[in-house]
């Protein structure tokens, strides 16, 4: 891979015509210091190592990081909106309050990654790995995770309002707090995982293995609980009526 220091990626963003591409393609920029809002929306920075790199508040709207290794990178409050980030390597990356609206994580590696109070409303996350991951507070509202994993991740109050978690790995996830309305979480693995006064009204969990989960406290209104698992559920007398 050649190499790039911080000085040449400035001058590529100037250099640059509006509109045009700026291409990283396959480079290796590993540990680059490119905090400080630097305009690298849209850039190419698939296949690229941009491990160690921090891209503080970076402007990233709709850049392409297909592969890309950004293993502990710091990406805290970037704006990622629309960015491609399909089967990229973001283990052990910070992510607090990024924006992630709408991008596509589609089999990306986010294992142990930070996401506290980051917003992945209408992300593609379908097949990524979240296992150990903290999602705290984040904003998952219409979010595709069927598929993916998230064994014992952080899910403290996080919004996941109509999101998709079919087939999903959530064994031994905390979701204490969490809005899991309207969410379909069909043949989704929950077993030992904490739904402590969770809200999952008019959610669907049919087929759902939820066995020695803690419900204790949680809405479930109208849930649909059709050939669920519940053995052993710590159930706290929560509101339930199925529909």
């Amino acid at each position: 891979m050649a190499e790039l220091a911080r000085h040449q990626i400035v001058l590529s963003i100037i250099n640059t015509p509006a509109g045009a591409t700026l291409r990283f393609r396959g480079l290796n920029l590993a540990g680059l210091d490119l905090s400080g809002g630097l305009d690298l929306s849209r850039a190419n920075f698939s296949l690229a190592d941009l491990s160690g790199v921090q891209l503080q508040q970076a402007d990233l709207e709709q850049a392409r990081f297909w592969k890309t290794d950004l293993r502990m990178a710091d990406l805290r409050h970037t704006h990622l909106a629309g960015a491609m980030l399909a089967e990229a390597r973001l283990a052990r990356a910070n992510l607090r309050q990024a924006d992630l609206r709408g991008a596509n994580l589609q089999g990306a590696n986010l294992a142990h990654a930070d996401l506290s109070a980051a917003d992945l409303t209408d992300a593609a996350l379908q097949g990524a790995d979240l296992a150990g991951a903290i999602l705290d507070d984040c904003k998952l509202e219409r979010a595709d995770l069927s598929g993916a994993v998230l064994t014992g991740a952080s899910l403290q109050h996080a919004v996941l309002i109509d999101a998709n978690l079919h087939g999903a790995r959530l064994t031994g996830a905390d979701l204490q707090g969490a809005h899991l309305i309207d969410a379909t979480c069909t043949g989704a693995d929950l077993s030992g995982a904490s739904l402590r006064a969770a809200d999952l009204s008019r959610a669907v969990l049919v087929d759902t293995d939820l066995s020695g989960a803690n419900l204790a406290g949680a809405d479930v209104t109208h849930t649909d609980l059709r050939r669920a698992i519940l053995r052993n559920v710590h159930w706290d007398g929560p509101s339930y009526s199925q529909s």
